[in-house]
C-alpha cells in the first residue's frame, strides 16, 4: 500500500505540463474531460482523496436551473471546458454563472443549512489553459488563495468588491501554484456531504461494511443478554430497552415488525431475536 503524500509532494509542474499537452489534443471539453480526468485522479489518490466517491454528470436542479455538472467529488465540483475557452471575458463571465448555479442547485438539499454547505463548496471550472475557482462567503471579505499564484490574476475582473457571495479566483493559467491550490481545495472538500443519499451509500444495507457492523453489533448486544453476570453492555440495552418502552408505548409491535424488517435488509444470520 502506498503511502498517503501531503500535497507538497506532488509534482505539479509535471502536472501542469500533462494537462497542457492533453489541451493540444484535445478539440471538444468531452476530449478534455476524457483526458484530463486521469491525470487528475492519479494525483487526488496520492494525496489520500476517496476518488470512488466522484458522481460524473451528476444533475443539479433549482427552481432557476437545470444542468448536469462534468465531477463532483463532495464538495467539490468541476466543470470542464473546451481548450482555451475561459480566455473571453463573455465565457468566464457564462462559466461562473454555470458554476454558481450548481453550487446553488446542490445547496438545496440542505434547506436551511443551505448557505453552511455552500461556505464548503468550491467550484472548479478548467479548459486546459486557464483554471478558475469560486467560493461562497458569508462574511464581506476579499478570498485569496491558499497558496499564492505567482502570476497577475487575468485582467478579466479588475475591480474586487468586499461582500458577501460568491467570489472568483482567478482564471489563472495552468501551472504548478494554481494547480497546488487545486490539491489543497480537493484534499479539504472531497468527502462525502451529509445528505440522506450519502448516508444511505455508506451505511445502508447495500454497503458489505455497513452490514457486517450492524451484524456485529446487534450479536454482542444478544451475547450480553444471555450471560447471567451483569456486564455493561447488558446494562445499557436493558436502560435503552426501558427507555423505548416508555417512549413508544403501544407502538411496540410496529417497533417488532421494523425490527424483522431491518434484520431481512441487513442480511443478519439469525435475524432479529
Amino acid at each position: 500500500m502506498n503511502k498517503e503524500k501531503k500535497y507538497w509532494q506532488i509534482n505539479t509542474e509535471k502536472l501542469a505540463h500533462d494537462i497542457k499537452q492533453a489541451a493540444r489534443t484535445a478539440n471538444t471539453e468531452e476530449d478534455l474531460k476524457m483526458k484530463v480526468e486521469p491525470l487528475l485522479q492519479n494525483v487526488f489518490k496520492k494525496i489520500g482523496v476517496d476518488i470512488d466517491i466522484v458522481q460524473y454528470e451528476a444533475s443539479t436542479t433549482s427552481t432557476t436551473f437545470r444542468g448536469k455538472s462534468d465531477a463532483v467529488y463532495g464538495y467539490l465540483t468541476i466543470e470542464y471546458k473546451a481548450p482555451g475557452k475561459l480566455s473571453t471575458k463573455l465565457n468566464v463571465k457564462k462559466t461562473v454563472e454555470q458554476l454558481q448555479n450548481y453550487l446553488t442547485g446542490q445547496a438545496t438539499q440542505f434547506g436551511e443549512q443551505k448557505e453552511d454547505f455552500l461556505e464548503k463548496a468550491v467550484g472548479v471550472a478548467l479548459d486546459g489553459k486557464y483554471i478558475l475557482f469560486v467560493r461562497f462567503i458569508k462574511v464581506p471579505t476579499i478570498l485569496q488563495t491558499p497558496v499564492p499564484v505567482e502570476e497577475k490574476q487575468s485582467v478579466l475582473f479588475p475591480a474586487i468588491k468586499t461582500g458577501r457571495g460568491f467570489q472568483i479566483l482567478g482564471p489563472y493559467s495552468i501551472s504548478y501554484s494554481s494547480l497546488t491550490n487545486l490539491l489543497i481545495f480537493v484534499r479539504a472538500s472531497a468527502r462525502r456531504p451529509l445528505t440522506a443519499k450519502d448516508l444511505a451509500t455508506v451505511f445502508g444495507p447495500n454497503c458489505s461494511i455497513a452490514r457486517q457492523a450492524v451484524s456485529e453489533l446487534y450479536s454482542a448486544a444478544m451475547r450480553a443478554q444471555r450471560r447471567q453476570t451483569p456486564s455493561r453492555i447488558k446494562t445499557f440495552f436493558l436502560e435503552w430497552d426501558r427507555i423505548f418502552g416508555v417512549v413508544y408505548g403501544q407502538e411496540l409491535e410496529k417497533a417488532e415488525k421494523t425490527a424483522e424488517e431491518t434484520a431481512k435488509v441487513y442480511q443478519l444470520p439469525a435475524g432479529s431475536r
